[in-house]
C-alpha cells in the first residue's frame, strides 16, 4: 500500500501531536524551565520522550521511504523546539537522536533523502545546536 500526498500529510500531523502528546506528558511545564534551565540537567522523561520520537521518527521513515523514492525523493523531519542539541552533561537530545541514526544507516536512504528544520526561540540554543550538528561524525554524509 502506498501514501499518496494527503495520507501523508495527515500522519505528519499524526506524528507532530504524538510528539506534542508525548512531550506534555513527560516535560513537567515548570516556570523554571523557561531560563533554559530544562538543558542544564538530562532528567529520565526527557531521555524516554526523545528516543520515543527518535524511534518513531525512524519506523514511519522506513514506511514511507519506498512510496516517497517514487515521487519526491524526500522525507523531512521538523522540529521548532530543538534546544542547544545536548544537556549540559553531553546526553544527545531529540535533534542529535535523529541524525545521528541517519548517519549510522547502513542503506543510503535515510542518508539520501532526510531534509531536517531545526528551530528554537532561543538563539543561544540555535548557535549550540548548530555547533554540535557540525561536530557530529559523518554529518557531511547526509
Amino acid at each position: 500500500m502506498g501514501f499518496d500526498r494527503e495520507s501523508s500529510l495527515v500522519l505528519i500531523r499524526f506524528v507532530g501531536l504524538w510528539s506534542l502528546l508525548i512531550h506534555l506528558l513527560t516535560c513537567p511545564l515548570l516556570p523554571a524551565m523557561v531560563d533554559n534551565q530544562f538543558f542544564d540537567e538530562s532528567r529520565e522523561q526527557s531521555q524516554i520522550k526523545a528516543r520515543i520520537v527518535a524511534k518513531y521518527f525512524w519506523a514511519w521513515a522506513n514506511v514511507v521511504i519506498p512510496s516517497t523514492k517514487k515521487r519526491g525523493n524526500r522525507i523531512a523531519y521538523i522540529d521548532l523546539f530543538a534546544g542547544p542539541g545536548r544537556y549540559e552533561d553531553g546526553t544527545l537530545s531529540t535533534p542529535l537522536l535523529v541524525l545521528k541514526k541517519a548517519i549510522d544507516d547502513p542503506s543510503p536512504n535515510m542518508r539520501e533523502m532526510l531534509v531536517t528544520l531545526f528551530n528554537d526561540k532561543d538563539a543561544e540554543n540555535v548557535g549550540k545546536l548548530k555547533g554540535a550538528i557540525a561536530s557530529m561524525p559523518g554529518i557531511n554524509t547526509l
